[in-house]
């Protein structure tokens, strides 16, 4: 039981990029969604072009980047130094992009097509990356409360690396 604590300590302090890479893949399943279904009606015809736009022309750019700067932050980490920064940027990155997301969600729910299961699917491929964008942010807070001491007494020691 001994020999699986560095790996466990390894896995619990740099959980954070792998984290942050099931959140982009959450948004890109949901973008990727969007631009399989073809829709001509009005809004969904400008959503569609928008996405297909963003797959095609930002997103091999964009893939890339990304997975530098999680690589970054693995080499950072692994070489002792702050990757603190470059997560936040990941982070704030995502968050935007996640709020894309969301305006494309309020879009489709508010001009529903008849009979098609397009809502409930970008529903459904969104929601993870909805979900660990609060709990990202939730878990900064408490980091950031935990540096500055306002953090409950039990909480402080937990979060602080």
């Amino acid at each position: 039981m001994e020999s699986s604590q560095p790996q466990k300590r390894w896995v619990h302090g740099r959980s954070e990029p792998f984290v942050m890479m099931a959140w982009q893949l959450s948004l890109l399943l949901a973008l990727r969604n969007i631009v399989a279904h073809r829709s001509t009606e009005g809004v969904h015809s400008d959503l569609h072009h928008a996405a297909s736009t963003v797959l095609t022309k930002i997103a091999p750019v964009a893939v890339p980047i990304f997975l530098l700067l999680v690589g970054s932050a693995f080499a950072l980490g692994w070489m002792g130094k702050r990757d603190r920064v470059v997560l936040d940027v990941l982070g704030c990155s995502l968050i935007l992009r996640t709020i894309a997301g969301f305006i494309a969600l309020k879009v489709l729910i508010l001009n529903p097509l008849q009979g098609d299961s397009l809502l409930l699917r970008q529903f459904l491929y969104f929601m993870p990356s909805l979900m660990i964008s609060w709990g990202w942010i939730y878990w900064r807070l408490d980091l950031l409360a935990a540096g500055s001491g306002r953090a409950p007494q039990g909480q402080a020691a937990a979060a602080l690396p």
